[in-house]
């Protein structure tokens, strides 16, 4: 008995155990929104834990250290020191809220000024509200006349209505359709371009045009004309709005600022409350007369103390994350993309003493908002590459992206470059890669390949 009793209380232990490591990982993976979310959640449940949030604006002592802290020479600067928010940067972390206008709601206010019935009316409302993230109708005028219990001559009235909203091509129920609201929006008449729009698309997107002057019986330079002006149309009409489809709240976890020539991290907490136990409750605990209200108490206690940890837990290791970055990547964030070096999980996990996984979670559908823009720190680490014309022997993929790109910038639009030539072109630089890790990355850059950039003169 006392084998078994001994054996349960372990596995108990065990279990409490593995729950608390298993909500402490949960509190890394977090975005600071969502964590926000959950420390406001877990106030509510638990009346031992408080949530104290800062004034809107620091203290002048801590205003008065960043501007010491930016002013610091090299060999004084240490990224071990914590800077906090500085209002003077405009990046409040409110300023990353924004109310998007969406498609639907500019659709609607169009209609106000249309002076059709209201039976029409509300077929529109129907139409806008089932559009696609495009601005696309997918639906059939047969099964929306259905629905509504009207007939098809109504639905596609109502239809060519929201066709003469802006922005133009708005409900086209395919990219032909798209394409020629535009077209007759712009008031452009002719049949040419009417036969390309509507049979030749695909011949357009594989690149061959002489198959189009061969078919339509004109010359080259009329199929760059009439080409310039279908690139100069809009296939998604909804591009510019708010659809549903993207992020919102987008709130970095630090702010990386360049100040006197110094790479300087500013970590965004002053979004989080500073979380501390109620002292009147905890008090109850100590308290003899009622064991049941003293016991309730105790197990609140423990769990606040244990959510605490845990939010403690991911600053800390978040912090250390970005600082180790900061040092290994300064030059990236004063100079742009092709200064990024390699950086794996296990690098970065073995300089730390932290485990791969703990790394992952902590980086997990994060952002920092760096001089080059918003960025998801997981797009910062990537493997190496040999280069032996770079110092560091390895250069990071994204590096190499980034040459790919410049070389496919400059290059003779009438004769460009092959995936061999760039992968030749890269070799002299000291970057040594197969053609088909050149189309790789090509198609990662969503860049077409040769014959399909081909300009014909």
């Amino acid at each position: 008995m006392k084998l078994n009793t001994s054996q349960g209380l372990a596995q108990q232990q065990k279990q409490i155990l593995t729950t608390q490591m298993r909500h402490s990982l949960q509190i890394l993976e977090m975005p600071i929104v969502d964590l926000k979310m959950d420390i406001s959640k877990k106030v509510e449940e638990n009346p031992l834990l408080e949530a104290h949030y800062e004034a809107d604006h620091p203290r002048q002592d801590e205003l008065d250290k960043l501007v010491r802290d930016g002013k610091r020479t090299e060999k004084e600067y240490s990224f071990s020191d914590t800077i906090h928010y500085n209002p003077d940067k405009d990046v409040d972390p409110l300023n990353f809220v924004t109310v998007e206008k969406t498609l639907k709601d500019f659709l609607k206010e169009q209609l106000v000024d249309v002076k059709e019935s209201h039976k029409i009316k509300s077929i529109c409302i129907y139409i806008i509200e089932n559009l696609d993230e495009r601005g696309y109708l997918n639906d059939s005028v047969e099964n929306i006349a259905k629905d509504l219990h009207c007939s098809p001559e109504d639905v596609e009235y109502a239809l060519q209505c929201i066709q003469r909203f802006e922005p133009y091509g708005i409900a086209a129920r395919d990219l032909i359709e798209c394409l020629e609201i535009q077209i007759a929006k712009k008031g452009i008449e002719d049949q040419k371009l009417t036969e390309i729009v509507q049979y030749h698309l695909p011949l357009i997107a594989d690149n061959k045009l002489k198959n189009i002057a061969t078919l339509l019986k004109i010359s080259m330079e009329e199929v760059q004309e009439y080409i310039s002006i279908i690139k100069d149309l809009e296939p998604k009409p909804s591009r510019g709005f708010f659809t549903g489809d993207e992020d919102v709240y987008i709130i970095p976890e630090a702010y990386i600022e360049i100040i006197d020539g110094e790479v300087v991290l500013i970590l965004n907490d002053k979004l989080l409350p500073t979380l501390a136990i109620n002292q009147y409750y905890a008090n109850i605990a100590k308290e003899k007369g009622n064991k049941e209200a003293s016991q309730y108490v105790k197990e609140k206690l423990n769990d606040a103390k244990v959510f605490m940890k845990a939010v403690d837990l991911r600053k800390g290791t978040i912090s250390q994350v970005l600082q180790y970055m900061v040092e290994k990547q300064g030059e990236y964030f004063c100079n742009g993309l092709q200064y990024l070096k390699p950086m794996s999980i296990g690098e970065v996990a073995e300089q730390l003493h932290l485990s791969e996984s703990t790394i992952s979670r902590a980086i997990k559908e994060k952002y920092i908002l760096t001089p080059h823009g918003m960025v998801k720190i997981r797009e910062l680490f990537t493997s190496g590459i040999k280069s032996t014309g770079h110092k560091d022997d390895l250069i990071s993929s994204n590096s190499v992206m980034f040459q790919i790109k410049e070389f496919i910038d400059a290059e003779d639009k009438y004769r460009p470059l092959s995936d061999k030539a760039i992968a030749e072109a890269l070799k002299e630089k000291g970057v040594k890669i197969a053609r088909r890790t050149v189309a790789k990355y090509r198609e990662e850059l969503a860049i077409p390949s040769s014959s399909k950039r081909k300009q014909y003169k």
